[in-house]
Parts: structure tokens; C-alpha cells; sequence
């Protein structure tokens, strides 16, 4: 082992990183360092170091206005805190169920929230295929949110969302 002569600390891990090529990123805010990706440290900042009405996954629900570092975290914020449930199927056809359970007092602004996110959209949520409008048609009346969609193979499935 190699060590300083000032301070006796070891420095091997410092003699690997420059053997290797690695580059060490380091915090701004703290003594947080890494080797690995940029997009490590920029998750560490994300995550510890930036206000959560700032960070990059926020909650498209107005009420909650929650954010964070991680489209993961997002989604089980949504699926928790909003009474929605995700099911996917077919993965050969993309063709998505999106399930909301939706309460018998659902509030306004609740209301248009679902009306606007059509039910949480597949990218709110960060599935990796995107629906165009077409696969969707939307029948909204007493609270009641029907979802028809059709599939690669012009299958169509309907689900009652209530």
C-alpha cells in the first residue's frame, strides 16, 4: 500500500482511478463523490440537494404538487396516493389498461385532473410506448370514465373505470 507522507492517508484508490481513467465527480453541495456516470451524481443532487418543487418527476395532480428525483418514485406516488392502478398486458400488441378508481365523491378539481391526464397518461406514468390519440376514445358521463383502445391488431378492449 502507498500512502501519503503528509497526512498517512492511503491512496489507492486514487492510483486506480488514474490507472483505470476513471473520473471522480464530486458534490457541490456535499462530500458526495462518485466514479460513476454523470447521471449518478445528477440523481444524488436531485435527490438530496434540490427543493422538491424543482425536481424533474413532478405530480401532474395540482393538490399534492409533490416532486422527485426518480420516474420510479413518481410512480409509486401515483399509483399510492391517487387510488390508480396500472395494468399492462399483450406486450406484443401495446395494448395498455390504465385503471383509475375513481371515488362516488370525487372532487372537481380531481375530476378535471383525470379528464386532463385522460386517465394518467402513459408517459405521466413512464411506460416506454407511447398511445397516440387515435387509440384512445374517451366516453366521460357521471363520473363514470370508459377507455376503449385499440390495439396493433385492431383488437378492442374496453374497460370501465369507476
Amino acid at each position: 500500500m502507498v500512502y501519503c507522507k503528509t497526512c498517512r492517508h492511503n491512496t489507492n484508490y486514487y492510483r486506480r482511478n488514474k490507472e483505470q481513467r476513471f473520473n471522480v465527480k464530486c458534490c457541490p453541495h456535499c462530500d458526495y463523490e462518485t466514479t460513476g456516470p454523470k447521471s449518478a451524481l445528477l440523481a444524488h443532487i436531485h435527490s438530496k440537494h434540490t427543493p422538491e418543487n424543482e425536481r424533474p418527476f413532478q405530480c401532474p395532480c395540482n393538490i399534492c404538487e409533490r416532486g422527485y428525483a426518480a420516474r420510479a418514485n413518481l410512480q409509486k406516488h401515483i399509483c399510492k396516493n391517487h387510488d390508480t392502478t396500472m395494468k399492462v398486458f399483450n406486450k406484443n400488441s401495446f395494448c395498455y389498461i390504465i385503471n383509475v378508481n375513481l371515488p362516488n365523491t370525487l372532487s372537481k378539481e380531481m375530476f378535471e385532473f383525470y379528464i386532463k391526464h385522460k386517465g394518467i397518461l402513459t408517459k405521466d406514468i413512464g411506460l416506454n410506448k407511447k398511445l397516440s390519440e387515435e387509440q384512445f376514445c374517451y366516453d366521460i358521463c357521471n363520473n363514470n370514465i370508459t377507455i376503449q383502445e385499440f390495439s396493433k391488431d385492431c383488437v378492442l378492449k374496453k374497460v370501465n373505470l369507476a
